[in-house]
């Protein structure tokens, strides 16, 4: 989710008001007659898939971040980006992981940045924190 909201316990459940962005999506996605826009299926998409939202580990060992990617234009995607709260981290030259080691405890936010080939951020898709 894209939301910071329950990212911390105790969760608290406010319904889409959590994540009206996803919550919009996924009533589209269950309604009879829905068309997909098939340029959304073109664009660049990642996603974190370890750790697992909410995942606990001891300071000051390494995490493996692994994260899946698809981009159907090649061309488009230049350089991938772990950020941990405000610190970049690349993905040098492994375009499935990164490892990251926690300096210190507490929750962090966890996000794949992608670039093109100018440098430009492309729109974030997906955050997760842990």
């Amino acid at each position: 989710m894209e939301s910071s909201v329950n990212q911390h316990m105790p969760f608290e459940f406010s319904g889409k008001m959590d994540d009206p962005e996803v919550y919009a999506m996924f009533k589209s996605m269950t309604t009879p007659g829905f068309q997909l826009d098939k340029e959304l299926l073109e664009q660049p998409s990642i996603t974190i898939i370890y750790p697992n939202d909410g995942s606990v580990f001891i300071e000051g060992n390494a995490v493996t971040v692994q994260f899946s990617h698809l981009f159907q234009d090649t061309s488009v995607a230049s350089r991938l980006v772990l950020q941990v709260n405000d610190k970049e981290i690349p993905a040098d030259n492994n375009p499935k992981k990164v490892v990251w080691e926690p300096r210190a405890a507490g929750p962090y936010i966890l996000r794949m940045l992608v670039y093109d080939k100018e440098g430009k951020l492309l729109k974030p898709i997906c955050s997760c924190g842990y």
